[in-house]
């Protein structure tokens, strides 16, 4: 093989080759996430009045997919019921695988198996009893689950199918969907770790949310109880009769206070005003 290389060189690096035939299976795998997005999106959005195949009809097609998602749900949901979920899950493992790993391997022997992983999926719901939404009109497993179911059922109890089917189903979605056992393992362990915080986040906002109320009823309450002084309006101060400042009349002078003291009758005079008198006298 290395001689036939050297005798027959390619035009492109071995080294372009693998990015480009790497960035091909990550396009791969984008395109089938977004084939994923495009069917959940279309099975939420079911609706039987649809048009579809089964279903001819000119009314306006309320499906979020387009007339396009209306017949890719209308088959999905009448076969297989809510086990079209599962359809749409196992595409967009093979998609993260594509796209993380660039490789499937066994994809033949996968694509094989992955109908009987929506049969068993459909005869589960259908032993369950599970219920669809009022509008779909469907069982829970849809048509298919029905068809299985019946015979099985004749043949052995629920309590059996129900745990050969669980079974079944685990193996073959552990085995179709190519995601490994370390792949499920992390996957449960961030599901858990999500939970965890959101349990915890969950009960601080309650007890925030808590907090916040009591402090506002008990400021609506302290504001309730609060003396408040009367207080004339606008329109009682205008009505008050004001105080008017009486005119001031003006004393006597008899009645005025000297501004110097004078003495009184009674009192003694000193010795030089005696000393004066007497030499006038004389």
């Amino acid at each position: 093989m290395p001689a036939r290389r050297a005798n027959h060189p390619t035009i492109l690096p071995e080294a372009v080759k693998r990015f480009g035939r790497n960035r091909l299976i990550e396009g791969t795998g984008l395109l089938l996430l977004a084939t994923t997005a495009f069917v959940l999106l279309s099975v939420f959005s079911f609706t039987p009045d649809d048009p579809s195949l089964n279903h001819a009809t000119d009314a306006y097609v309320r499906n979020l997919g387009g007339s396009t998602g209306a017949a890719v749900a209308d088959l999905l949901v009448q076969w297989f019921g809510f086990g079209s979920l599962l359809f749409a899950g196992v595409l967009a493992c093979w998609g993260i695988r594509l796209f993380a790993h660039h490789t499937l391997p066994r994809f033949g022997r996968r694509l094989a198996l992955f109908p009987l992983l929506l049969l068993t999926a459909a005869v589960l719901l259908t032993a369950l009893g599970t219920k669809t939404p009022a509008g779909w009109d469907v069982a829970g497993g849809g048509a298919i689950g029905m068809l299985s179911f019946t015979p099985l059922g004749n043949s052995m109890p629920t309590f059996v199918v129900v745990p050969l089917a669980v079974l079944l189903g685990a193996a073959l979605l552990f085995y179709v969907s190519a995601i490994p056992a370390e792949g499920w393992l992390h996957a449960a362990r961030v599901t858990a770790f999500g939970a965890r915080n959101s349990a915890k986040l969950t009960g601080q906002a309650a007890s925030i949310g808590s907090e916040l109320t009591r402090r506002g009823l008990s400021a609506i309450a302290a504001r309730r109880n609060r003396r408040v002084e009367p207080r004339l309006t606008a329109t009682a101060q205008a009505e008050t009769p004001k105080a008017t400042a009486e005119p001031r009349i003006a004393e006597p002078a008899e009645k005025r206070r000297p501004l110097v003291a004078v003495p009184s009758v009674g009192t003694k005079e000193g010795r030089r005003a005696s000393a004066a008198r007497q030499t006038k006298l004389d």
